[in-house]
């Protein structure tokens, strides 16, 4: 069963959970306001002064802060005093950051004559000197301290955290890209309810760490505040996604340019939210697919078949369905365990609206599963040769950028979100504060225990209308 956060009048056949929903006069009354500003600096310098980045960190220089937020319920009864709370953080995020001393330092342009760079250009992979390079500077990290009114924490417990709400977004840091050279790494918020619970938010460079690191971080942070050892040491060594001698003869993509001629997305109002997979929905899913496919590629046949369906594309319309994959153990030999940094590459599966109308949900979950498959040791030497020779290039924006014929998703369902503890308790929920373009999908591991997936997506108004009320995707 999938339980969601729908309009009025949901179909009796959708076999949806209701739970009280904020008004929007109760949103209306939330406010977030900042009530300290900190920087925190390692507790030992860095061990060395320049990070070479790879040219995956490279590539993402152009993409926002990944920001996300996690909400942390005080047990009533419990008393946690604020000052306490504060005051462990940062001294395990000081310890922390002695570890992951490139979230200390500062991302640099590839040359200090060329004051303003395009993160789209290609001389940062080319051109001798002029590559972008972290400085392990240890200028630190910013810590805010902030307060939540109008709203308590269980007014938004009771919805089961399935709606994201506008202040959402004030519970989280935001950096624009376009001021990387300046802006620190990692912004961390802490933002208190009265009543002792708590949200921390986090925006973290994607030129510094892909998602696996993230949480990699978040997780090395909460057991030191815990005041236990590191469980796995970071491995800085980017160097072992370098490429000696970059080849526009080896350079490929597992991709295709695939235009959205009839439903060009248009400006107009996009809806998020997160669907809820409980364990039994997921193992139905697994089952139709008919062999032994993974969760994430059972659910995104089922999203992408019914996303499809409710855009309206016409039969011989191409759609691509986009992966961000770890390729973490595609390396030849395996990156190490805790490799620190961006180790991701994109794929897209691609097929027509006509093709996932009329074949089966084991053909599409085959045309998925084979996609990801081909994610060999070739596809990742030729992704690097690709990024060190072009970059980041149009046909790049091209083959992976969202439109109305795309989507594209990102999965942390196989992070284990509960340790990140910080000693007093695991997460209530993990949310993105937001999606601001539509067509984009972010797993998380599900609230409702061990095997569930929740998921949250953007998507346009009207699509999103017909999602909900399309009883088959509601109840697989």
């Amino acid at each position: 069963m999938i339980v969601c956060r729908c309009q009025a009048n949901t179909p009796k056949a959708s076999n949806i959970v209701e739970k009280t929903r904020l008004t929007s006069s109760e949103v209306a009354m939330a406010s977030v306001k900042v009530t300290g500003r900190h920087v925190v600096k390692p507790v030992r310098p860095s061990p060395q002064k320049t990070l070479f980045l790879s040219a995956m960190d490279i590539m993402c220089a152009c993409n926002p802060h990944n920001r996300r937020l996690l909400f942390y319920k005080v047990p009533i009864g419990r008393s946690v005093d604020y000052s306490e709370r504060v005051g462990r953080l940062k001294a395990a995020l000081a310890e922390a950051l002695a570890h992951f001393w490139p979230l200390a330092g500062r991302i640099r342009p590839p040359s200090s004559s060329s004051p303003v760079y395009s993160p789209t250009s290609k001389d940062e992979f080319t051109e001798p000197g002029c590559r972008m390079s972290l400085e392990c500077n240890d200028e630190g990290a910013e810590l805010l301290e902030a307060r939540v009114e109008g709203i308590t924490f269980e007014e938004i417990e009771i919805t089961g955290f399935r709606d994201t709400y506008p202040f959402f977004n004030d519970l989280v840091p935001w950096v624009d890209p376009a001021h990387y050279a300046i802006a620190p790494p990692l912004c961390i918020q802490i933002s208190s309810f009265e009543c002792g619970s708590f949200t921390i938010g986090i925006a973290i460079s994607h030129v510094v760490c892909d998602g696996t690191s993230l949480w990699h971080f978040l997780t090395s942070w909460a057991e030191i505040a815990r005041g236990e050892k590191l469980s796995l040491e970071p491995v800085h060594l980017r160097t072992l996604l370098k490429v000696d001698n970059p080849s526009a003869e080896k350079a490929f993509l597992l991709a295709e340019n695939v235009q959205d001629e009839k439903h060009a997305m248009a400006p107009g109002s996009n809806d998020l939210r997160v669907f809820q997979f409980n364990k039994e929905a997921v193992k139905r899913l697994k089952n139709r697919a008919g062999r032994e496919y993974s969760s994430y590629e059972a659910l995104c046949t089922h999203i992408w078949r019914y996303t499809s369906l409710a855009r309206r594309h016409l039969p011989d319309q191409k759609l691509a369905f986009i992966h961000i994959v770890n390729t973490r153990n595609r390396a030849n030999p395996p990156l190490p365990l805790g490799y620190f940094g961006n180790a991701i590459m994109w794929v897209a599966t691609v097929a027509t609206a006509g093709e996932l109308a009329e074949e089966s949900f084991a053909a599409t979950a085959k045309r998925i599963h084979d996609t990801l498959e081909e994610c060999n040791e070739a596809a990742l030497l030729g992704w690097l040769h690709w990024l060190e020779v072009h970059g980041r290039n149009e046909i790049i924006t091209n083959c992976m950028a969202i439109n109305g014929a795309r989507i594209r998703a990102s999965s942390s369902t196989r992070f284990n979100v509960s340790a990140v503890d910080f000693g007093w308790g695991s997460p209530a929920a993990v949310r993105c504060p937001c999606i601001e373009i539509p067509g984009k999908i972010i797993f998380f591991p599900g609230s409702e225990g061990i095997g569930s997936i929740d998921m949250t997506i953007a998507l346009p108004s009207l699509v999103m209308q017909r999602l909900e009320h399309e009883p088959d995707f509601m109840k697989p």
